[in-house]
Parts: C-alpha cells; sequence; structure tokens
C-alpha cells in the first residue's frame, strides 16, 4: 500500500466502498422479497399437488384392492432337462407372478434358487438375473418399470398378452 495516500484519495475510496455496499443492501433486500415471494408461491403449489397426489393414490389403492388378486401359487416345477437354462427357469418363476406385481433380479434369483434348488450346479446370481430380465424386457416378454441405477435395481411387471 502506498503510503503517501493524500486524506481525499483516502475519503473518496470509503465513499466508493459505503456506496458500493448500500446498492448491494437494496439489491438483497428487493431479493429477499421476491424470494419469499417464490417460497409462498412453491409452498402453496406443493399443498395443491400433495392433495392430488393423496387422491390419487386413495383411487389407486381402491381400484387394486377391486381387482381380484392371483392365487399364490405354487412353486414353479423343475424342468426336467440334463442342464437347466436360466432363462426359462427365470420365464417359469416370473409367470407365477400376477400382472401387476413388480419383481428386481434380487427377488428373481432368490425365487430361482429356491424352485430349482436341487438342480442348480450353483446359485443364480443377481446379476445372471439382471441380464435375463433385461432380454426377456428386449424381447416384450416383461416391461421395465423402473430403470436400475446403482443401489436402486431395476423393476419389472410382466407383460399383458394380447388375445
Amino acid at each position: 500500500m502506498q503510503a503517501n495516500v493524500s486524506l481525499a484519495a483516502l475519503l473518496a475510496q470509503f465513499e466508493e466502498r459505503i456506496a458500493h455496499h448500500t446498492r448491494q443492501e437494496a439489491m438483497h433486500a428487493e431479493q429477499e422479497v421476491f424470494h419469499r415471494e417464490q417460497r409462498a408461491h412453491h409452498a402453496a403449489q406443493r399443498e395443491k399437488l400433495s392433495g392430488h397426489w393423496e387422491a390419487l393414490k386413495a383411487a389407486a389403492s381402491v381400484v387394486f384392492e377391486a381387482q381380484p388378486s392371483p392365487a399364490p401359487s405354487a412353486a414353479p416345477v423343475p424342468l426336467r432337462a440334463r442342464k437347466l437354462n436360466l432363462n426359462a427357469a427365470v420365464r417359469r418363476v416370473i409367470e407365477s407372478k400376477g400382472l401387476q406385481e413388480p419383481f428386481g433380479p434380487r427377488t428373481i434369483a432368490a425365487e430361482v434358487n429356491a424352485a430349482f434348488k436341487g438342480v442348480l450346479k450353483r446359485p443364480m446370481s443377481e446379476r445372471q438375473a439382471s441380464i435375463s430380465l433385461r432380454f426377456l424386457a428386449t424381447t416384450g416378454r416383461i416391461v421395465r418399470l423402473e430403470k436400475g441405477r446403482p443401489f436402486h435395481e431395476a423393476q419389472y411387471v410382466r407383460a399383458e398378452v394380447a388375445s
């Protein structure tokens, strides 16, 4: 910093900084009012949408309760082939599920392992189940509801068969 700064220049710098901070304070006060209004608007929209969501959820529960629930079927009949085709085993497990019952690789792998315990050389992994489910989805036998992400597995349902 210069040692020869005049008093007038120093006062001018202070006046300039004070004016700057005064303008900034006014601008932020305007933004505060704007943000308060925006917050109130979004809170009102959230409340309105929450009410619609609750109504839709209640209506959906009534619809799903009115549908006859699929009879709990026994475990799929094991395949009699010498070598078990994992895609066929997955298809059989999926056929035992209801049309609107969601499932993922973890549940399918567990059900295949339980149903075909004596036939499998080693337990089916979730990764193998995921590959099989993706194949069935691309062939149109099942429908993917939700794409898988890290720490969230993909969700599928049975495809409705057109008669």
